[in-house]
This record gives structure tokens, C-alpha cells and sequence, in this order.
């Protein structure tokens, strides 16, 4: 069970957190909580009782083992390649740098794929500041940039479709019918779209 912070969360989200935990357990007992803060919870590590995980790379802490609960703090992890995909849900410099080493990867790097949705998912969320909006947004427009540079056309189409999968859910006949049709301008101006449409039908309007 994964539940993400842009702002540390105070002592009563991580409590919030650990019903929705318990709650969950009652179907599959070996759920675990993680908990992804983009800067350190200071005072809910403090008074929960949070200690730095043994063995682990550090930003990771723990409660006892009963309460299968553990916290990530983005901006106290190593920066390798390990720990892209969490630090590429961070906040500022963090962020910044990550999506800069995303964007270096090779196009078909696990890695990208996985950051491209993971942005598009916060993205859907209400509380997303503006400095992650430009930051993330410019990261999805230099990939597309890349893309059309090295990987033609269909590159193109394969991640259009993972985007509005990760945005929208599942796509009809219609819409892959669309996307295969499409020449590179049709994508492009799709591709943008995804950032700020509110529903799929958004995507594909006329101009």
C-alpha cells in the first residue's frame, strides 16, 4: 500500500494512513504501508516513534515490525539510479534533478515509463503545486522532443497510448484506431493535451 506526500505529513496522516493499513489487512494480511514524503515529517518521525531502517539507503525510517509501516523521505535519498522513480516524485531541486536524468535515459529504459506515469497520476491529483506542474510538464515535453528526434513516429504512438493509460484508464477500438492513423503533428498536439485535459474526449478535440 503506497500512499504519497508532496508536503511531509503531519503525525495524524500518518495515523490516517495506518487505519486505511488495518482496514486493508482484513482482506490481505501481508499489505504493507509506504509512505513517500517529498521533505522530511520531522515531527511525525519524532512522536510515532519512526527509527532509520537498518541496511536500507538512507530517507527510509520504520516502526516495529507489527505495525508494517515505513516512511520514505525523497529528499534524503541517495541519487542513483536505484532510487530515480521516488525522487522523481519529489519536490524542487530534487525533482528538478531527477526528471534531468530521466531524460537522459535510453527511450526504452524501464525507468521512464514508470516516472511518465507515476507524473501523470499526481498530476490527477487536487493538491499538486505549480512549481511540480512546470517542472513535470517540461520533463513530458522534452521526452516528446526526444522521441520525435530518435524514435519516429510509432515511439510516438506507443507512448501516447501508455499516457492516456495512466491518465484515463483503459482505451476503446476507436481511440487505438485513432492514435495508429495519426501523423506526427496529431500526436504532438495530443501529447500536450494529456497535461491539462480533464477527460480523455479533452484530448482528442477539435483545435
Amino acid at each position: 500500500m503506497l500512499e504519497f506526500f508532496h508536503d511531509p505529513p503531519s503525525s495524524l496522516d500518518v495515523l490516517l494512513c495506518m487505519g486505511k493499513l488495518i482496514e486493508r489487512r482484513k482482506r490481505f494480511e501481508s499489505s504493507r504501508l509506504w509512505i513517500l514524503s517529498a521533505g522530511r515529517p520531522t515531527t511525525a518521525l519524532a512522536k510515532l516513534g519512526f527509527t532509520v531502517l537498518p541496511d536500507w539507503p538512507s530517507g527510509t525510517y520504520t516502526l516495529e515490525e507489527d505495525f508494517r509501516t515505513r516512511i520514505i523521505v525523497v529528499n534524503e535519498l541517495p541519487v542513483d539510479r536505484g532510487t530515480l522513480f521516488f525522487r522523481a516524485v519529489g519536490a524542487g531541486a530534487v525533482l528538478r534533478a531527477a526528471l534531468s536524468e530521466a531524460t537522459a535515459l535510453p527511450l526504452d529504459a524501464p525507468e521512464r515509463s514508470m516516472i511518465v506515469r507515476a507524473v501523470l497520476e499526481v498530476w490527477g491529483e487536487p493538491h499538486v503545486d505549480e512549481e511540480f506542474d512546470m517542472t513535470t510538464q517540461d520533463f513530458v515535453e522534452r521526452w516528446e522532443r526526444r522521441l520525435r528526434g530518435e524514435g519516429g513516429e510509432q515511439a510516438m504512438r506507443d507512448v501516447l497510448a501508455r499516457q492516456l493509460r495512466a491518465r484515463f484508464g483503459g482505451l476503446d477500438t476507436a481511440v487505438e484506431a485513432r492514435i495508429r492513423d495519426a501523423g506526427v503533428d496529431e500526436l504532438t498536439r495530443w501529447t500536450d493535451r494529456i497535461i491539462t485535459a480533464a477527460a480523455l474526449d479533452d484530448v482528442f478535440a477539435e483545435p
